[in-house]
């Protein structure tokens, strides 16, 4: 085992030189290191936050984002003759409604169509405050149009015409065919559909509705985010107060809102964990013999590890 002598005999020498080093400029090498973890923690006065789930969770050269260039550059979408059909990717701004009555049963009763028509009704003038406080603006200046008009979602023509006390008709699944006839497919509107065996619709047990919203530009894609924030407080608020349906939002936004959310879910399990941490540092450096137990020394090291998170500029990054 002479080579293993050798070596550690090597080791111990360097060590030993450290220790001297250290021993003759102990301020030096207590305040440099401190210095320079201080200066280096100044990056966070520069911290950025972000929120793109695909930038976060997806490497820069991954298929799937070749995939998702590919369709945005075959597939444009046009927001001024917009069809929802057209979009082929899930980033597009909107926000989406699903409505189930509170009591679980048939959706198309009168008094809920008119609670929901009450309710598209609000969202359609809710006016959004925009960051600058230059102003306000409403719907019908984000949304996605045809025809030089915003694109009226199908659930609420069906619903406004069916609670038409004027009109009488029977629907059909897939398809309702209107007096006029208007076709409309049914298909991506109602779920839990009950049809009887003459084809015709006895009760429904959801409704899905959608307002889509344009995107494309820095200032677009502001007033859009400014919309879906106003469009969450709204609903949650409406379904709240609502006794009649149960309504469940989302957003372009959701997937990240809901990351953000299990991030603060996750921080008291994690101050647990890093206390547990210090209490396996503390424990592993004491000793039977106190002369030579030190405990500071595990303190020390996880502060260390926190120095070390602080300077690190991979921690630049974060879900807001």
């Amino acid at each position: 085992m002479a080579w293993y002598e050798i070596i550690n005999h090597k080791i111990s020498l360097v060590f030993y030189s450290y220790g001297k080093l250290i021993s003759r400029n102990k301020r030096k090498f207590l305040l440099c290191p401190l210095l320079l973890a201080s200066i280096l923690s100044l990056g966070v006065i520069c911290l950025t936050f972000e929120n793109d789930a695909v930038y976060l969770f997806t490497p820069p050269t991954s298929r799937a984002r070749a995939d998702l260039l590919y369709m945005e550059e075959h597939f444009p979408v046009n927001y001024d003759a917009f069809i929802p059909t057209r979009s082929l990717t899930t980033q597009e701004m909107a926000g989406n409604l699903f409505i189930t009555s509170a009591d679980g049963g048939n959706v198309l009763r009168s008094e809920i169509i008119d609670d929901i028509l009450r309710l598209d009704n609000t969202l359609q003038i809710i006016d959004v405050a925009t960051d600058d406080d230059a102003g306000s603006f409403n719907f019908s200046s984000v949304c996605a149009k045809l025809s030089g008009v915003c694109l009226p979602d199908i659930s609420i023509r069906f619903l406004s015409i069916l609670n038409d006390p004027d009109t009488n008709i029977t629907l059909s699944y897939p398809f309702t065919v209107l007096p006029n006839g208007e076709i409309f497919f049914l298909g991506y509107t109602l779920g839990g559909v009950q049809v009887s065996d003459d084809g015709s619709v006895e009760s429904a047990q959801a409704i899905a509705i959608s307002y889509y919203l344009k995107s494309g530009t820095p200032e677009i894609d502001s007033k859009s985010l400014l919309w879906e924030e106003d469009f969450t407080r709204l609903v949650d608020s409406w379904n709240s107060s609502s006794g009649l349906m149960s309504i469940s939002h989302l957003t372009s936004q959701s997937l990240s809102d809901e990351l953000l959310a299990m991030t603060e879910r996750v921080m008291p399990l994690m101050i647990v964990t890093f206390s547990i941490l210090i209490t396996f540092a503390v424990v592993s450096c004491i000793m039977t013999d106190w002369v030579q137990a030190k405990p500071w020394l595990g303190v020390c090291g996880k502060f260390c590890n926190i120095v070390l998170y602080q300077t690190t500029p991979t921690s630049r990054t974060n879900i807001n």
